[in-house]
């Protein structure tokens, strides 16, 4: 089960990233409220993910799952990192971007 919830996570993850370098490649080429609506919207959907994120660490964080073959500390903190990870890795997407389309708009 914890498989399946990381490779949906970082599913998620690369097409979040995918489609924030597309956006930032084309923007001189689309209408710039467009692309500033797309990320609003992107980012609402980066926010359910976090609330979801959340719930999870809630639900899970007294007995979180573990790998068979691994101790109970160390798996609780690979289980926090890759959490902590689902979330710090969207973010420094959403900053190079925001960079981006500063430099662009300015």
């Amino acid at each position: 089960m914890v498989a399946l919830l990381l490779v949906f996570l970082n599913d998620k993850y690369y097409k979040l990233k995918r489609l924030c370098l597309f956006i930032a490649t084309y923007l001189p080429f689309v209408f710039q409220g467009d692309i500033a609506e797309k990320y609003a919207v992107i980012l609402d959907t980066f926010g359910q993910e976090i609330e979801e994120i959340k719930k999870l660490y809630q639900k899970c964080r007294e007995d979180p799952p573990i790998p068979r073959d691994m101790a109970p500390i160390s798996g609780k903190i690979m289980w926090s990192r890759q959490l902590f990870r689902k979330i710090q890795e969207p973010m420094e997407v959403f900053q190079e971007f925001a960079s981006g389309l500063l430099k662009v708009l300015l």
